[in-house]
């Protein structure tokens, strides 16, 4: 049986886990009606999006979503560079633009969702009681729309006290990142700040820390048999899986914020067969970098 912990932490998030106070602020009001100017551009540019199928991994949609983007961004003054990604089967895109301040300053969002190839046909972009509805409208092509058109504000009002703007779209967010995590790293350490354009809380509330995560993949071998004739010649790798997450589901700590939960399981393939093969993932999740040591001590 083995064990296998894949990581993906967000060392900045994790770094505030304290205690942050509320602050509240008037709107600018000069901004705030700029930006209202372009409420219905907004939404164009949101529905075009969302009706563009873009699940992970589907090149096509990727593609769609990624060239509208970029087109965008080329608009407002951006260099373009595309990093290809085989394990995402597209790029990734980092957009650069520089001013004449001193603040690098980060946007990140995703471009990738977790919805299959037909969903924006089933459930295309609408809006019912003043809320839009469609797959990935927050998660994240919200964030994209929202990011474009803050910086078309900026660009409108003639601000350029920033050294640089990077805009850094992922193309394999919801699977981890796995193969855009270097990426990332390495961006934004060239950078004083990082905004992260996914989706906010209810009543607009603002995301200022969130748990890093993780995968604990268990993998048991165990030895074919006929089911009916002569299951006691087996050893049956879905029971001992069973058997295993049964007890691992139990390494959250409620207190500390950690949770694991497994969520993919796959044995056998025949109904007459003892299966011989079996995989259980979980998601893990936490609030304290530790609790990452101590979960794959006690998954050992």
């Amino acid at each position: 049986m083995l064990f296998n912990f894949p990581r993906t932490l967000l060392a900045a998030t994790l770094a505030m886990s304290f205690a942050v106070p509320a602050y509240s602020a008037e709107p600018h009001k000069q901004i705030q009606a700029h930006a209202e100017q372009y409420k219905a551009d907004a939404l164009k540019l949101l529905e075009r999006l969302v009706n563009i199928d873009s699940g992970s991994g589907y090149e096509p949609g990727l593609t769609q979503v990624r060239d509208i983007a970029v087109d965008e961004l080329k608009q407002l003054g951006f260099s373009i560079e595309l990093v290809p990604d085989k394990a995402a089967n597209n790029s990734h895109v980092v957009a650069t633009l520089k001013g004449t301040g001193k603040a690098k300053i980060l946007l990140m969002a995703h471009m990738d969702t977790v919805f299959k190839e037909g969903s924006a046909a089933e459930r295309p972009f609408h809006i019912k009681d003043g809320r839009a509805y469609g797959p990935g409208v927050m998660d994240d092509k919200g964030g994209i729309v929202a990011g474009i058109y803050a910086l078309k504000v900026l660009k409108d009002q003639g601000f350029k006290d920033y050294a640089q703007i990077t805009f850094l779209l992922d193309a394999s967010e919801e699977t981890g990142s796995d193969a855009a995590s270097d990426l990332i790293r390495k961006t934004a350490k060239a950078h004083d700040v990082t905004l992260n354009l996914e989706p906010g809380r209810p009543a607009d509330g603002l995301v200022v820390w969130r748990k890093g995560s993780a995968t604990a993949v268990v993998e048991v071998k165990g030895k074919a048999a006929h089911a009916g004739v002569a299951p006691e010649l087996g050893r049956n790798a879905a029971m001992e899986a069973a058997h295993q997450i049964l007890q691992l589901g139990k390494l959250g700590d409620e207190e500390k914020k950690t949770t694991i939960n497994f969520t993919v399981i796959k044995a056998g393939d025949r109904t007459n067969v003892i299966p011989d093969q079996a995989t259980a993932k979980a998601d893990v999740r936490a609030a304290l970098p530790e609790e990452f040591d101590r979960i794959e001590t006690d998954l050992a």
